[in-house]
């Protein structure tokens, strides 16, 4: 590619086919990490659930997951790039409720 169009792509924010097979590839990782996460604390909360667990008692269920929208960095050295993105995106999932004494302070904690 010459310079020309390379500068041209990065004025306009276009990006080259590996970048966007790269960036391409990070969303279809995302989606699929996302739907494994889903899958694998739904199973968890239905044990947890089986096993006489009662949410927000013994335990939380703060799952969170959606579609998403923000730069990201790619790659390193003189081949790092950023790109807006939309991916699946997820945070928090099943968490078991405990108290845990702190010597240190002497005093119980959630």
């Amino acid at each position: 590619m010459s310079n020309q169009a390379t500068q041209l792509e990065l004025e306009l924010g276009i990006l080259t086919d590996a970048q966007q097979e790269r960036v391409n590839s990070f969303i279809k990782s995302q989606q699929s990490n996302v739907e494994r996460i889903v899958s694998v604390q739904s199973k968890i909360e239905a044990l947890l659930v089986s096993g006489g667990f009662k949410a927000g008692i013994d335990y939380v269920n703060d799952l969170k997951y959606g579609i998403v929208t923000e730069d990201r960095e790619f790659g390193y050295g003189s081949e790092a790039f950023t790109a807006n993105v939309t991916y699946m995106k997820s945070s928090g999932g099943c968490k078991i409720i405990f108290e845990r004494y702190n010597k240190y302070k002497n005093y119980w904690k959630h």
